[in-house]
């Protein structure tokens, strides 16, 4: 269907035809229209108070509000902030100064970061109470006695096998050094600090081997 409907395109100008063609790809905003839309936009939830001041800075674009743009922009956002803390401090903030838009605009924001870091301190001493609330409770479960108590008998446990390991001065079963022989003279080697059974020096099975040895040329000449 033609925009120059009923009539006909040959008797059309082209200004005629420019001017349908904008009409119809970029009509005429209506006021009253954009003006109600701005009057009714509240903060909506889990919407910044930053994503609510740039959305009322776009609504208000084709306003015809000239100097009393700015106040009108304030007004809307004191009644449609969501938080009553800010509404109260904004409007406190009427009766003592002249709240400018660019004024309530920072305190708005400054109040929301001051509220939204707050609840996160908190909510991070609440996890750590609930943590160690946590931990107190398996600390004083039967389970967690049964594991303190049997980690304190493999303790004892490895205490006494390091106590009863072979000691090297007697080949008994305990530390060498509350041994017997520790100042016992060997009669292997003659050193001092362990008995003939625990002794590792080489020189009595030279010498035993050697007597062995002469024994048997004794036996040879006779």
């Amino acid at each position: 269907m033609s925009l120059v409907t009923p009539y006909d395109v040959a008797g059309k100008s082209y200004s005629d035809l420019t001017k349908l063609l904008e009409d119809y790809y970029k009509p005429k905003h209506s006021v009253v229209g954009e003006r109600y839309t701005f009057g009714s936009r509240n903060q909506q939830e889990n919407e910044s108070i930053t994503d609510f001041i740039l959305a009322l800075k776009k609504l208000s674009i084709n306003f015809e509000f000239g100097d009393s743009l700015k106040n009108t922009l304030r007004d809307r956002l004191l009644i449609g902030v969501r938080s009553p803390a800010i509404k109260t401090r904004l409007f406190s903030l009427t009766t003592t100064t002249d709240l400018t838009w660019d004024k309530a605009c920072s305190e708005a924001q400054a109040m929301e970061l001051a509220h939204n870091e707050t609840k996160s301190c908190q909510s991070t001493l609440v996890v750590t109470q609930n943590v160690n609330r946590i931990t107190k409770m398996w600390s004083d479960s039967p389970k967690s006695k049964q594991n303190k108590w049997s980690d304190s008998q493999k303790s004892r446990q490895k205490n006494a096998n390091k106590q009863r390991k072979t000691c090297y001065r007697c080949n008994g079963q305990h530390n060498p050094d509350s041994c017997y022989a520790k100042t016992w003279s060997c009669h292997k080697c003659s050193k001092i600090g362990h008995i003939l059974k625990a002794c590792k020096s080489s020189r009595y099975q030279r010498y035993s081997s050697n007597t062995h040895q002469v024994g048997d040329s004794v036996n040879t000449v006779q």
